[in-house]
C-alpha cells in the first residue's frame, strides 16, 4: 500500500505539480471573470390539446434575461436562440410557469428571469361551421350609373373557432370594394373583414367580389305611337285597326332614351291579303334605339278588319306601287 502511495505521487511528480498549478489557475481566472447580465426577446409557440383552443392567447413573445462570463456574453447572440415550443397537449387548465430550461443556452450561460413569468392556460372547445358571405361595396359610381348587384364567390366560407363564438356568427364580410366613379362592372380579389378572436375562415383572403355597374334606367310613356301594318314583304296592306294608335312603356339608360325620336316609332303589325292570324294582332314597335326595350304596349292586340286597299277595291290587299295593284 505503501508502495502505491509513494508511487502515485511521486513518480511524475513535476507533471502533476504542473497540472494541479494550471488547474487552480484556471480556477481563479473562471471565478474572477466579471460577469454581464444581457436582456432580449424569445418567440414562444405552443402545441395545443387535440379539439381544443384557447380562451385567450399566450404571450408569442417572452422577455429573457441571461448572465454569464464576459468572453461567453461576447460570443452570444439572442438571435442565436431557436423558437421556443411549450406542449401543453398534456397541460390541464391553470397558471403555467415559464421554467428557466425551455430556454437551450449555450454552456457557461443561465437564464436569471423571464417576464412575463407565467400565463393563465384556459381551453374551449373547438366548433366548425358554414356560413354565408356578403360583400362590402363603398363609394359612389360615376353619375349616370348604378349598382345593379354585387355578389362574393365563394358564397360560403368554413369557419373554426370557439364553439361559443362560432355558433353565434351569421354571416362574414367581405372587405369594402370601392367603387368610385365606375362606369363598367368591378370584379376584386378580397379578403374578410376582422374576424372575433381565435376565429379563423377558409378561403379567408382569396374571395372575388363582382360588382355589376351599368347605367341607371329609367321609364318612359310613349303615347299615341301610330299603328302600321305592312305585309311580310314590307309593303302596306289596305286594312282598318282600332285603335289607330297605342301606348308604348319603354326603359332604358337616359341618354338612350333621350335619343328617342317618336317620328320613327311604329307599332307594326305583318299581315298578308284577307287571313288574318289572330297572333298578327300583336303589335311590334320599330324606330327605338339600341338600348332602349319595351315594357309594355297598352293596348297589346289592336282589332283589324279589311278596309280599302291603297288604290283598289276593300279586301283586295296592298299594292307594293301606287299604279301596281295586288
Amino acid at each position: 500500500m505503501r508502495r502505491l502511495l509513494r508511487k502515485l505521487l511521486v513518480e511524475n511528480f513535476s507533471l502533476k505539480l504542473i497540472s494541479v498549478v494550471l488547474a487552480m489557475v484556471f480556477f481563479v481566472m473562471v471565478r474572477g471573470e466579471k460577469r454581464y447580465t444581457a436582456q432580449g426577446t424569445v418567440r414562444v409557440s405552443y402545441y395545443l390539446p387535440a379539439g381544443k383552443i384557447l380562451n385567450s392567447p399566450l404571450p408569442s413573445m417572452i422577455n429573457v434575461a441571461v448572465q454569464g462570463g464576459t468572453s461567453r456574453m461576447q460570443r452570444f447572440r439572442f438571435d442565436d436562440v431557436a423558437e421556443v415550443f411549450i406542449d401543453l397537449s398534456q397541460t390541464r387548465e391553470g397558471y403555467f410557469k415559464f421554467s428557466p430550461d425551455l430556454i437551450k443556452l449555450p454552456r457557461g450561460l443561465n437564464v436569471t428571469s423571464i417576464r412575463p413569468p407565467g400565463a393563465m392556460v384556459r381551453y374551449e372547445t373547438v366548433s366548425v361551421r358554414t356560413i354565408p358571405v356578403s360583400s362590402t361595396v363603398q363609394g359612389q359610381v360615376a353619375s349616370g350609373y348604378q349598382i345593379v348587384q354585387h355578389t362574393v364567390s365563394p358564397a360560403l366560407v368554413e369557419v373554426r373557432g370557439p364553439r361559443q363564438v362560432v355558433l353565434a356568427l351569421k354571416q362574414v364580410s367581405t372587405r369594402p370594394v370601392s367603387v368610385e366613379g365606375a362606369k363598367a362592372t368591378l370584379v376584386q380579389r378580397v379578403g374578410l373583414m376582422q374576424l372575433p378572436p381565435n376565429v379563423i375562415a377558409r378561403p379567408g383572403d382569396d374571395l372575388t367580389v363582382t360588382v355589376e355597374v351599368a347605367p341607371f334606367t329609367t321609364q318612359v310613356v310613349l303615347g299615341r305611337v301610330p299603328v302600321d301594318t305592312r305585309a311580310s314583304d314590307g309593303t302596306r296592306v289596305g286594312v282598318e285597326v282600332t285603335p289607330t294608335h297605342v301606348e308604348v312603356t319603354v326603359t332604358g339608360a337616359a341618354q338612350a332614351l333621350a335619343n328617342i325620336s317618336s317620328k320613327k316609332i311604329t307599332a307594326q303589325l305583318e299581315v298578308e291579303g284577307a287571313g288574318w292570324d289572330p297572333l298578327a294582332s300583336v303589335p311590334r314597335i320599330t324606330g327605338l334605339p339600341a338600348g332602349v326595350k319595351v315594357v309594355k304596349v297598352k293596348p297589346g292586340r289592336v282589332t283589324i278588319t279589311p278596309g280599302p286597299a291603297p288604290g283598289g277595291a276593300p279586301g283586295q290587299g296592298a299594292k307594293k306601287e301606287p299604279t301596281e295593284a295586288r
